[in-house]
């Protein structure tokens, strides 16, 4: 994809997750939380959309590392949304969950590259 819709993109999916959790009715975001869920979930996004193929592959056999992969994002997100603070913090989960899956992609184009 070229890089000018391929930002653009990457642009409309980091507002719509930090604007998403800017209108839940949690009292626990903060704006460096929804900083962080838009610069994160923007590069995560671009890096997926730069060289999507990894990511659409159908495979015959399970792909077993991915799985666990995602069962622990999966936990770490619920974590992170459980234990930082007093109350349920769903900014602070959804950037556990962006940056595991940043993470991930980033190790995807860094392995095919």
């Amino acid at each position: 994809m070229d890089p000018a819709p391929r930002y653009a993109t990457a642009t409309v999916v980091a507002a719509a997750l930090a604007g998403g959790v800017a209108l839940t009715p949690d009292e626990g975001w903060t704006l460096p939380l929804l900083a962080g869920i838009a610069v994160v979930s923007f590069v995560g996004a671009a890096l997926v959309l730069a060289d999507p193929a990894p990511f659409r592959e159908r495979r015959d056999s399970p792909n077993w590392a991915a799985g666990a992969f995602a069962g622990a994002a999966t936990f770490g997100t619920l974590a992170l949304l459980i234990g930082a603070g007093s109350s349920d913090n769903i900014a602070s989960g959804v950037l556990g969950l962006v940056l595991a899956w940043t993470g991930f992609a980033a190790g995807v184009v860094h392995e095919r590259a």
